[in-house]
């Protein structure tokens, strides 16, 4: 059945469950860019994994060496080529899912693709500024830190749904966040315990076939990778779809919002 986009604001349990509608819409499609996605941060993992000296006995020397092996310039290189991939498959995947949202039948994965890459820019731009003001309010008190993360985290929705750019974007965050900030958590809470459980099954799963094989560290290590991958690649859709309409519930509260105080306003002309 297609999705159906909703007309009017929904309670917190309504969003969620347009979320897992719109998550079930684009899944069929979705997953092979979830999966490339997540081929990605699994592939860097298992070469940092295997590039990271092992020690029996962990100490300060262990953890210089550690620290050694993520400096050097073929890991430090794959790691920025690494993020910039995953940043343009995850804006493609916003791309498809916001199509699907809006009833876009036709719109396709190659098309995807070329969104998510021509936005590369912008959707770098709007991360560093999202991760140095969060990450800024957190050396702050903390509290500033979560505060900020929850009035601009749907920045990413707002760029591929309003076509924003990355200034936009995070400027339109802030202002449909407002008034919406412990909504805004409650919602995306229990997207995220939903995921958790998802993940932490899929370990564990990987965790218990690795002991019953008695695999060495490194081969554990791999299956642990193939298991989250697996995961990953259900889960990350249903964050994309839990932005994208956390973005939508609050944009219409706020127009609705503005609708009242202008009809107030006439009322009292």
């Amino acid at each position: 059945m297609a999705y159906t986009a909703p007309s009017g604001p929904l309670p917190v349990g309504g969003v969620v469950d347009d979320a897992l509608r719109l998550y079930r819409s684009i899944f069929s499609r979705a997953w092979i860019l979830a999966f490339a996605f997540s081929l990605a941060l699994a592939g860097f993992s298992l070469v940092v994994f295997l590039n990271v000296p092992l020690d029996s006995t962990p100490g300060t020397q262990s953890l210089q060496q550690m620290l050694s092996a993520l400096r050097s310039p073929p890991i430090l290189t794959m790691y920025l080529l690494v993020t910039l991939l995953t940043f343009a498959l995850y804006g493609s995947l916003m791309a498809l899912a916001n199509a699907v949202a809006h009833a876009n039948t036709s719109f396709t994965l190659l098309q995807a693709c070329a969104t998510g890459f021509r936005r590369l820019p912008a959707i770098v731009l709007a991360s560093l500024i999202f991760g140095v003001a969060v990450v800024l309010g957190l050396i702050v008190l903390i509290v500033p830190g979560i505060w900020l993360w929850g009035r601009l985290q749907l920045w990413i929705a707002a760029m591929f749904a309003e076509d924003a750019t990355a200034l936009g974007s995070l400027r339109s965050s802030w202002q449909i966040t407002e008034g919406n900030w412990w909504r805004g958590s409650a919602i995306f809470s229990v997207a995220v315990i939903l995921i958790f459980v998802v993940s932490f099954v899929f370990s564990l799963v990987g965790g218990v076939v690795a002991a019953i094989l008695r695999l060495s560290l490194t081969d554990t290590q791999i299956v642990v990778q193939l298991f989250s991958l697996v995961a990953n690649t259900i889960t990350y859709p249903f964050f994309v779809a839990t932005w994208l309409c956390m973005h939508r519930d609050f944009k219409l509260r706020r127009e609705g919002g503005d609708l009242v105080a202008r009809t107030r306003a006439l009322g009292s002309a």
